[in-house]
């Protein structure tokens, strides 16, 4: 079980209040009224290649003044010749999960802009950010594009680009493996079987929708009405 400043500081943050200043927050998981700090917060954004995921990302980090942790940023999981390599793969997945823990036992809101593929891979970083932060609200963004016009277009147009955060241009081999290995999020859950809330982001149609059961999460001042809010904002910003 990990080990957190004091008793008082979990109590605090369940009552409400701003883990960095301690003033009053906008509901159990909204900003400080005080500074805007998100406590015990993680947003979760997963997707195949092309899918908007770190536009977005780059604009949830500015709205909700967040930190934000980019697999992009991270060493590259491909070797020179192209091909994915599974040791790297999985020491940048070392990587991103060492970051993503330090901000869970900090218990400061962040954003993960990360493909993770597969329910498995998901399903463990849910537990490894339980274990190190129980009180951790976790919202699992769906960022899909679903249609193949838009996403050549998208690839064409990052292609073009100077500088690129990963391995540089994305070939359609590369955009069209990534398709297949992703598993689509379907009623996922934490380790606790609590469903976990999921928020569909349609990229292609520019349409946001809410997947879970729990209408209470859209209560003005939560966490998700505002994330929900925000990535339409992105969408219709003129980012394609």
């Amino acid at each position: 079980m990990p080990q957190h400043s004091s008793d008082n500081s979990q109590a605090s943050a369940r009552r409400g209040t701003c883990i960095a200043c301690g003033a009053a927050t906008k509901g159990p998981f909204g900003p400080c009224q005080a500074c805007g700090t998100y406590t015990d917060v993680a947003l979760v954004l997963s997707g195949p290649n092309l899918s908007l995921k770190t536009t977005i990302t780059h604009y949830l980090r500015r709205v909700l003044r967040m930190p934000a942790i980019e697999s992009g940023y991270l060493p590259s999981p491909f070797n020179t010749d192209g091909n994915l390599d599974a040791s790297k793969r999985s020491t940048r997945r070392q990587y991103l999960t060492s970051i993503s823990t330090f901000f869970a036992k900090l218990r400061l809101g962040f954003i993960v802009d990360a493909a993770f593929h597969s329910r498995k891979v998901r399903s463990d970083f849910y537990r490894i950010l339980l274990q190190a932060n129980p009180n951790i609200f976790i919202l699992l963004l769906y960022v899909h594009c679903d249609d193949p016009e838009v996403r050549n277009y998208r690839r064409t147009k990052r292609n073009s680009q100077v500088l690129n955060t990963e391995k540089g241009a994305i070939s359609r081999e590369e955009e069209e493996l990534s398709l297949r290995r992703y598993e689509i999020p379907d009623h996922e859950t934490l380790p606790n079987n609590t469903p976990i809330p999921t928020i569909d982001v349609d990229t292609a149609r520019m349409l946001v929708s809410w997947q879970s059961a729990q209408p209470s999460l859209l209560d003005d001042g939560h966490i998700a009405s505002r994330v929900i809010v925000s990535v339409r904002e992105a969408l219709h910003t003129g980012f394609s």
